[in-house]
Order: structure tokens, then sequence, then C-alpha cells
């Protein structure tokens, strides 16, 4: 076994109401700074790859996942599975 330590794997998950998208951006390069893997898929999705696909490999192979709850969520939204 060795001593090195691999880095740890970060997923972020958002619903990115308007005006969240600039803090959710700077955790995901202040954890890049970091030394921290991080995924986040309005970074890391590539055009054409299956979103929810991506999500659940993502986290399932993460140390740790952060989401982000908005502040006013709309009852009816939820209800009706509008928000993801």
């Amino acid at each position: 076994m060795t001593d090195e330590k691999r880095a740890l794997k970060v997923f972020l998950g958002h619903g990115l109401a308007e005006g969240d998208e600039p803090k959710v951006r700077e955790l995901y390069q202040h954890l890049r700074k970091c030394g921290v893997q991080r995924w986040l898929d309005i970074e890391d999705l590539i055009s054409g790859q299956d979103r929810q696909e991506e999500f659940e490999k993502t986290l399932n192979i993460s140390d740790i996942a952060i989401t982000f709850i908005l502040k006013i969520l709309d009852r009816r939204e939820v209800q009706y599975g509008k928000f993801h």
C-alpha cells in the first residue's frame, strides 16, 4: 500500500435558480484550486451525454455530494416533477 493520497471526488448538484449560478461556479473553481476532483453538469457534461446516466455514474463514484437548495421553490413545480 502506498502513502499517496488520491483526490477527493465531489459531486455538485443544483437547481440553478436565477442568481445561483455564480455561487455554484465559484465553489467549483475553489475546489479545483484545492486539488479536489469535482463534477458539475454545467461544466463537465459533454454534449450528447445522457444527463441522468452521467449524474448517477458520477454520484456513485463520488466521496461527497453537495446539493444546492433553492431559497424559493414553487410547490407546484415539485408536485408535478418539473424541478430537477
